[in-house]
């Protein structure tokens, strides 16, 4: 069977081990939805020319998308276009991370403070941040909490870190 397992857990291929057994493609759609996993491509036309009805009610049941991946295209062309997308987007990140260490790395050597680093923190990540030392005491928060709902979530917090210290 030819295979091609991809990080995000999609799944090409050609299906060659499932020519004659619906039932085990079923099986696959199952395991495949308990991962869980993003979807199954299936190149259609080499080992199998339609999709038995068995195998569109297991998937529509379990609301998980097959894609037809048409006869023209090879696996790894797909392949190579998901990877393509999937490095474009990490390398996305990457240097959204690096600006971020720039910033940081600034703003230390300034001289700002731990409260001035957090708060900042906060707010390029829009949630809130707690710093905590080892002794589980805040050194320093975001503005989230010192409103009211946040403030009594900072109390569990703090209680769910020392009973797992």
């Amino acid at each position: 069977m030819s295979l091609i397992y991809l990080k995000t857990r999609f799944l090409l291929t050609t299906a060659m081990a499932f020519q004659n057994d619906p039932e085990a493609l079923c099986k696959l759609i199952e395991d495949l939805h308990r991962l869980p996993a993003a979807g199954l491509g299936i190149k259609l036309g080499r080992f199998i020319d339609k999709l038995d009805p068995m195998v569109i009610e297991t998937a529509n049941r379990l609301g998980f998308p097959i894609l037809r991946i048409p006869l023209t295209v090879t696996l790894g062309t797909i392949s190579h276009q998901l990877l393509s997308y999937i490095w474009d987007h990490q390398t996305e990140k990457f240097h959204y991370a690096i600006d971020i260490q720039q910033k940081f790395s600034k703003m230390m050597i300034k001289g700002a403070s731990l409260q001035s680093l957090i708060q900042n923190l906060g707010g390029i990540l829009k949630r809130p941040v707690l710093l905590v030392n080892p002794f589980l005491e805040v050194v320093a928060s975001t503005q989230h909490f010192k409103q009211a709902g946040y403030a009594a979530k900072l109390d569990e917090i703090q209680d769910r870190l020392k009973k797992n210290a």
